[in-house]
């Protein structure tokens, strides 16, 4: 009985340090930005769940909505589902997002730092 109890109780402890480390959903609003392929992105999420992606200074490469459900994140311009993850290092915040290209089925991550 004894065994038991302590089995069930090492088990109880085990999912609660489980669920403690899982991913929490990043905050995306605001703007953030990205070194890739020799060019700058600029990508900023507002809270009304829109987003803008620019390339280089000018250009806007894509207007849309997103939803945000933990740590998928869904572009709504043709439902590409992605990850996303938040780290901050010496106060600096930085979002990850994980996604696979579309033509060529390549998994990529994209690494931006949040400047505003």
């Amino acid at each position: 009985m004894k065994k038991t109890v302590m089995m069930i109780a090492v088990l109880a402890l085990a999912l609660v340090l489980l669920t403690a480390c899982g991913a929490s959903a990043p905050q995306l609003v605001g703007a953030w930005q990205a070194e890739w392929m020799g060019t700058t992105l600029e990508l900023e999420f507002r809270n009304d769940n829109t987003y803008t992606l620019k390339q280089g200074e000018e250009t806007v490469v894509e207007n849309g909505t997103y939803t945000l459900d933990g740590t998928k994140l869904t572009w709504n311009n043709g439902s590409t589902v992605v990850s996303a993850t938040s780290q901050k290092s010496d106060n600096v915040e930085y979002l990850t997002i994980g996604y696979t290209g579309p033509d060529d089925g390549q998994a990529y991550a994209i690494t931006y730092k949040r400047i505003r």
